[in-house]
């Protein structure tokens, strides 16, 4: 019979009891176990779990996500900052619009950006987009001025001078862990995966290594 220390999380818990700190109490249990193949087991079993809720097989399954998370990477707030700097016109043209106009700016770059992923046909109009996607137009209402402004900047600076987000990402992660950005690499390789879009390919991995090593470590396992 498992004891309290190797017992798995019950069926009934929810996706949002288990992101919500169910996943650190259960590695937490896991990294008590002495025994080297139990602790494999459990570890095993924790990730089936962990696959099981993120596909969404699980009771109370999460809501498609939203197009931009909450939280920013330091990489791109640093280049945000620096921009801003740089280009005072920009600023005094962003200055010059009411937040309205901001969010209309907002919500025509993601319908740009399903029309390219061809989610939604290439005359769509706007109106038609947002009414279909009130969750859109709900988070563009929760933005404050300054995050805004700084989504304008972030456009102009990807438009016009080129600036790649998970370029920006991946250099960051570089010069804090090379080690890691090169596994990321070599798993890419190993996949034989393509060139296309590499910088989004590459970040992606880096933060599924990041995310793995993190369990493992958690979990009481040495790299």
């Amino acid at each position: 019979m498992a004891t309290a220390t190797t017992e798995a999380p019950q069926q009934s818990m929810t996706p949002e009891l288990w992101f919500g700190g169910g996943q650190m109490e259960e590695l937490q249990r896991i990294s008590t176990i002495k025994d080297a193949a139990k602790k494999q087991a459990a570890l095993q079993q924790f990730n089936e779990r962990n696959s099981e809720f993120l596909g969404g097989k699980m009771s109370g399954a999460q809501p498609p996500p939203l197009p931009e998370k909450a939280k920013t990477h330091p990489a791109v707030d640093a280049a945000i900052n620096d921009a801003m700097k740089r280009e005072p016109d920009w600023m005094r043209d962003i200055a010059g619009m009411n937040d309205n106009e901001l969010r209309h700016r907002y919500l025509t770059r993601l319908l740009e950006k399903d029309i390219d992923r061809k989610r939604v046909d290439r005359w769509t109009p706007l109106r038609e987009y947002t009414s279909t996607r009130p969750d859109l137009v709900e988070l563009a209402e929760k933005f404050t001025r300054t995050e805004l402004e700084r989504k304008e900047v972030l456009s102009r600076m990807i438009e016009r001078q080129g600036f790649q987000v998970s370029k920006a990402k991946v250099d960051y992660e570089r010069r804090l862990d090379p080690n890691l950005v090169a596994t990321a690499e070599l798993n890419i390789a190993h996949r034989r995966l393509g060139n296309a879009q590499y910088n989004d390919v590459l970040f992606a991995e880096v933060s599924q290594v990041k995310k793995t090593l993190g369990n493992a470590k958690t979990a009481g396992f040495k790299p």
